[in-house]
């Protein structure tokens, strides 16, 4: 249970970095009169948090390969 719990919290925290530099990005901050406008940029955000998450991966499993193969 920790370690989903840890993983969520992770991507939650990547998440709210994209959608604060898309807003930022956008010019849209403070234009939201409710939190359901926010909705399709957050959606785009957790789908890039998850993006990068799954790039890291990647990249950490074919850094670990290239050095196990010295």
């Amino acid at each position: 249970p920790i370690a989903i719990l840890s993983s969520a919290g992770l991507a939650l925290a990547l998440t709210l970095i994209n959608l604060v530099v898309m807003l930022g990005i956008t010019n849209r901050i403070g234009r939201f009169e409710t939190w359901r406008q926010v909705l399709p940029l957050f959606t785009l955000a957790l789908a890039l948090a998850v993006g990068e998450l799954m790039a890291l991966f990647a990249f950490k499993t074919w850094a670990l390969g290239q050095i196990a193969t010295m």
